[in-house]
This record gives structure tokens, C-alpha cells and sequence, in this order.
């Protein structure tokens, strides 16, 4: 079974975004609403966002997901920089974009640390549109994984009613995914960055979940993607002084 990262600390949330354009109607601000809804939107069909950190930070992770329709956009390159200076960036990375299922990521190798980042965008609309965007680095739980099995399931929210024929009359709305597992074994050490991750979000933010290509499915993006926590997992101290939970996650919308 392949590993799975976790990624929650978001570094947009208390970033500086700097569009190079703005339609006024959906500011960048909405970047850090964590409604899928709530999308920022360009005034033409090249844009580009420049996020200033503060300070240099690391990074290792970055992650996009539509607002639950299609993307806006059609390319998104990412790039970071020491300066807030574009013309030849220290970094510049292309993000792979699943059309199919709404997102799009990438995980560096080694550790970026910068205090700039800059997202370029393009579009075959009259505008680009950016959803939700993670920067900033992966947790791996306790260098840990998901044990066997893995529980996923697919809710469709529609509403169905029948008339007294047994017709049926469909209110078609969306699909919400669901995912669970358990980790198992972990010990004082291995436990501490989950309650990290725990302490943060509780189930109330949103934790971002990337499954990378393995053995799972013959498409992983099906499974990753924007989650929350359903609720605060029960923790279990078993013999031999290891702890066991479950973690169940329903998709954000």
C-alpha cells in the first residue's frame, strides 16, 4: 500500500496574496475561505498570484482543488523566489492538473525555503479561477500508514422522491467522497505529530489527503483530495504501550 501525506498547515492562511489582477466580486481573499465556493477570479485569461510568506519558510507541498464544477484555469505553474522578483525565479514547477477528479499536487523531493512564492496562471475562459490552494509542508503521521483495509465510499447528495407510480423524481446536486482507516502500533514518538495535526484541526479545517501513484487504485487522484475530519478520533492505549486509531475523513465542499 502506498504512503499517504497529510497536509494541513497552510501557509496561504497567513500569507500576503498579491493578484496581478482582481475581479472585485471574487478577491483573493477567498483563497483562504475554506468554502470551495469561495473563489478568487482574475480579469483576464493569464494572472498570477504572488504569495509573500513573511519570512522564508519551509516547503515541501503544494495542492489544488476546483470548486466542485471544473477548474478555471487550464495551466498553473508554481515558482519561488528569495525576492519578489519574477524574471528568473530560483524555482519553477508545473502542477499536473486531474481534470477528472478536481485536483492537482506536487511533493518535492527535498525541502524548499523561501519567503515567495508565485502561482502563474492561464485559461481558455475570459478569466482564470482559482478555488483552494495549499502551500507549505506535508505531515507524514509518525513516518506511519494506513493499515489494511482502506474505507472509501462515494455519497451522492441528491434527493429522490417517489410519486404512487414508483416514479422517480431526482434533484441531482453532488457527490461527497468518504474515507477511513487505521493506524496501528504507534508509539509515544510516532503519536506526537498526529495529536499536532489533532491540536490543529480538530474537525473543523481542513486536512488535505494525497495518496501518491501505488498499488490503491490505478488512479489515486479518485481518493486524494480535500477533506475534513468527520469527527475527534478515539485514541487507544493497548498492551505493549503502543497506541491504535481510526481516522475518518468526509470530503469538503
Amino acid at each position: 500500500m502506498a504512503n499517504q501525506y497529510f497536509l494541513y498547515d497552510n501557509l496561504i492562511k497567513s500569507a500576503t496574496l498579491t493578484p496581478s489582477t482582481v475581479s472585485a466580486q471574487y478577491p483573493a481573499s477567498n483563497l483562504v475561505d475554506d468554502r470551495r465556493s469561495k473563489v478568487y477570479r482574475s480579469t483576464a485569461n493569464s494572472a498570477n498570484i504572488v504569495i509573500d510568506l513573511g519570512s522564508a519558510k519551509d516547503l515541501d507541498s503544494f495542492c489544488i482543488v476546483h470548486n466542485g464544477t471544473s477548474f478555471g484555469i487550464t495551466s498553473i505553474t508554481l515558482e519561488f523566489n528569495s525576492s519578489d522578483s519574477w524574471a528568473s525565479p530560483a524555482v519553477s514547477q508545473a502542477i499536473t492538473l486531474d481534470t477528472t477528479h478536481g485536483i492537482g499536487y506536487h511533493i518535492f523531493n527535498t525541502t524548499q525555503t523561501y519567503r515567495y512564492a508565485r502561482i502563474v496562471l492561464a485559461s481558455s475562459l475570459a478569466y482564470c479561477e482559482v478555488s483552494k490552494i495549499f502551500l507549505g509542508k506535508y505531515a507524514s503521521i509518525g513516518e506511519l500508514t494506513f493499515e489494511y483495509p482502506i474505507k472509501y465510499k462515494q455519497n451522492n447528495n441528491s434527493t429522490v422522491t417517489k410519486n404512487r407510480l414508483g416514479q422517480r423524481f431526482i434533484d441531482l446536486i453532488n457527490t461527497q467522497k468518504e474515507i477511513s482507516g487505521s493506524i496501528s502500533t504507534m508509539t509515544k514518538e510516532e503519536l506526537a505529530p498526529l495529536l499536532t495535526m489533532l491540536d490543529y484541526t480538530s474537525f473543523t479545517l481542513p486536512i488535505w489527503l494525497i495518496f501518491p501513484q501505488g498499488n490503491i487504485t490505478t488512479d489515486n487522484d479518485r481518493i486524494s483530495g480535500y477533506y475534513y475530519l468527520k469527527d475527534d478520533p478515539t485514541l487507544n492505549f493497548v498492551v505493549g504501550n503502543y497506541w491504535n486509531t481510526e481516522l475518518s475523513f468526509e470530503e469538503g465542499k
